[in-house]
């Protein structure tokens, strides 16, 4: 996970459980639980589904994981005062608490401590190389990917009459997938990100061809190229001005799509899916190392050890020989039986709602 994923996820997970007033519900009297259950528990499926990767680990590691199961609410609010279902109640109100208190100091901690681009006048282009599961980079595809970054940079450096230093690595992140930030003239590094989002658009017209045809066709034809041409003609440029430029941006654009590379906005188009889109030129890539058998062992038994951790206990009190003595438990209970039976039929309704595959 990149730093600035986590920093993200942190944010919304704390957003989530403060907007569904988590506390409020465990901590709340009987009749104000009924009354806000239902609306907790769906305000908080809403704010954080589905749920990602970044965010699963957060909320696993917190200890909310069943805050996100609907049996759990069921069983903890239909148990009245019995000690199982106030001790869970309890623990959860703990874990809620403790990572609202503890999110933000996460976020400042991860959070950077450098200037900023607002403060350095300068703007920023962030760089992301993602790796397929199961495969490593070789280091060409790092050094390749920032040549490419570079010869755009330099091309619109030019075009625009700019010093073409200007470009800095200010920045490196790594998990899974590699960050690198670069500060550089506004102008020009907006140019350059106009240019990739060219590039998105032309991969998706060429999608269909084999991917070094596709590769040249896209490169080969950026809109920026037609510009340079009439400047050519209009005697804004001489013809080896042009050809200069023109293979700094062919070149550019080739190393950015040949190493699969990605910037966050492109994430943030509703017609961009880069993952889909860009592919990697196999010979940047190599296989991660086959797992020795200590380590298949070791993940055979982690596997069966979190799906045991996984199946809450409301699912496997079959299993387990006090069974009688949870039921007994609860001596007196919050809610009439009818109401009782609407609870669960829509906590089983919200369930099933959310684990209906999403179509596209």
């Amino acid at each position: 996970m990149l730093r600035s994923e986590i920093i993200g996820a942190a944010g919304r997970v704390r957003a989530a459980l403060t907007e569904a007033n988590i506390l409020d519900v465990l901590g709340g009297d009987k009749e104000k639980q009924f009354q806000e259950i239902l609306t907790a528990y769906n305000k908080l499926l809403f704010e954080l589904s589905p749920l990602g990767p970044t965010e699963r680990v957060l909320v696993g590691t917190f200890g909310l994981k069943y805050l996100f199961e609907a049996d759990w609410w069921s069983v903890v609010f239909s148990s009245g005062k019995s000690d199982r279902g106030r001790a869970e109640r309890i623990k959860m109100y703990r874990n809620v608490n403790f990572a609202l208190e503890k999110l933000p100091q996460i976020v400042e901690l991860l959070s950077y401590t450098d200037d900023d681009e607002s403060q350095s006048g300068e703007s920023k282009l962030t760089l992301l190389i993602s790796e397929p599961a199961g495969q490593k980079s070789t280091p060409q595809r790092i050094v390749t990917s920032i040549e490419g970054i570079t010869l755009l940079y330099r091309a619109m450096c030019r075009l625009h009459n700019e010093a073409d230093n200007t470009l800095a690595l200010t920045k490196c992140d790594s998990g899974s997938d590699k960050s690198f930030d670069f500060t550089g003239v506004p102008q020009i590094i907006e140019q350059v990100k106009s240019v990739i989002f060219g590039l998105m658009d032309r991969v998706i017209f060429f999608r269909e061809r084999k991917f070094s045809e596709r590769v040249k066709l896209v490169a080969e034809s950026l809109p920026i190229l037609n510009q340079i041409a009439e400047m050519v003609e209009t005697k804004r440029l001489s013809a080896e001005q042009a050809e200069l430029l023109k293979r700094d941006l062919i070149g550019g654009a080739t190393k950015f799509l040949e190493t699969g590379s990605s910037i966050p906005e492109l994430n943030e188009k509703d017609r961009y899916r880069p993952s889909s889109l860009l592919a990697t030129a196999p010979t940047l890539l190599l296989e991660g190392p086959p797992a020795s058998p200590k380590e298949r062992t070791s993940n055979k038994s982690g596997r069966a050890k979190r799906v045991k951790e996984n199946t809450h206990p409301a699912t496997r009190r079959k299993d387990r020989q006090n069974e009688a003595e949870f039921e007994a438990d609860a001596d007196t209970k919050p809610l009439s039986t009818e109401e009782q039976q609407q609870l669960n039929d829509l906590l089983k309704r919200a369930r099933q709602t959310r684990s209906t595959p999403e179509t596209e």
